[in-house]
């Protein structure tokens, strides 16, 4: 490895050990005075039209406040990082490193900040160091390695009958029914996502882990799980979880509680979100679900069936509204 090429790797290196500490002086030592950063609006938005600049030009006092203040509000579940490629210019004086991210980050409602997607860092050198320039947002790729998580099932798990799915990076999704072997699971990956054994929605106080639900598979390992509630012609979506994202668990679990809904007579499938989660927004109306109300200042109700919900949500955004979205259910042939 040349001596340029060895430097690019201690930078990236370097931004690695500022996320994982949480280090802002370390973060904005890679920083060069003039880095752009375009960003794309979520990690298959590879057509540059559709891409954004929330950060703008570098400005110190402004990008420290702004991850400061997602470091104050997150913790860091996991920080995954693999330099794929580093590419030196002849002169060696400027350089680019392509680089595989999967950085996870939960706030103290219980809810995900998912980073994943490559990423491509480009260098140039500065007198006797080198700086960050630009950098491109996430974008997802099909040859990207697939990062194993926690939650293997025992052998027994994979017999507990029919499964349904599409395709995941090593193999089919399963989604089956939660089954006796997957309760303890459950039970603990709900009090981590939501930090506590309830979630409340529309001033209702639920223990999903009682609650039917499925759960989804890639060979042996569980990548997500889903929740839901019928009463009546009903059915509420509790809570989804999704441990592979982008590579459609989410759609497959909601397309299982969709069908369970529609076999027991719904005609109305229904959940809740926050007015910060545009992340979520995105994803359930890209799947089928629409916008039918907004309860303004609905946590206010939530909060006093668990006053553990805090202030602020993503984006720093005032948690305050809940937001309602349903799909229509068609009767069963």
């Amino acid at each position: 490895m040349s001596d340029a090429a060895a430097a690019i790797e201690e930078i990236v290196n370097r931004e690695t050990r500022a996320w994982d500490t949480r280090d802002l002086d370390l973060l904005l030592s890679v920083f060069h005075p003039d880095l752009v950063w375009p960003w794309p609006p979520h990690e298959d938005a590879h057509d540059p039209m559709e891409w954004v600049m929330p950060w703008g030009r570098y400005n110190e006092e402004r990008w420290r406040a702004g991850w400061g203040e997602l470091f104050g509000s997150h913790e860091l579940v996991h920080n995954r990082r693999r330099i794929r490629r580093i590419e030196v210019t002849p002169e060696g004086d400027g350089a680019f490193a392509v680089v595989d991210v999967d950085t996870l980050w939960r706030d103290g409602a219980g809810r995900d900040l998912h980073w994943f997607g490559r990423a491509c860092k480009i260098y140039s050198r500065v007198g006797s160091e080198w700086k960050m320039t630009a950098h491109t947002g996430l974008l997802r790729y099909p040859a990207m390695e697939d990062h194993p998580e926690p939650g293997v099932a025992e052998a027994a798990d994979l017999a507990q009958g029919p499964a349904v799915g599409g395709s995941g990076a090593r193999g089919p999704i399963r989604i089956q029914p939660i089954g006796a072997r997957d309760e303890p699971w459950v039970a603990e990956r709900i009090e981590e996502r939501w930090s506590s054994r309830y979630v409340v929605s529309r001033g209702r106080l639920h223990e999903p882990a009682n609650l039917p639900g499925f759960v989804a598979r890639i060979e042996d390992r569980r990548v997500g799980l889903v929740t839901y509630r019928i009463a009546g012609d009903e059915c509420e979506l509790i809570t989804i979880d999704s441990l592979r994202e982008g590579m459609g668990v989410g759609s497959a679990l909601i397309e299982a509680v969709r069908e369970a809904a529609q076999e027991a007579g719904c005609r109305r499938l229904w959940l809740i979100t926050t007015n910060d989660n545009l992340p979520a927004l995105r994803f359930y109306q890209k799947r089928g679900f629409a916008l039918v109300a907004v309860h303004c200042n609905g946590l206010a109700r939530s909060r006093e069936l668990k006053p553990e919900i805090p202030d602020t949500g993503l984006f720093g955004i005032t948690l305050r509204d809940e937001l309602e979205l349903e799909m229509t259910l068609e009767p069963m042939a």
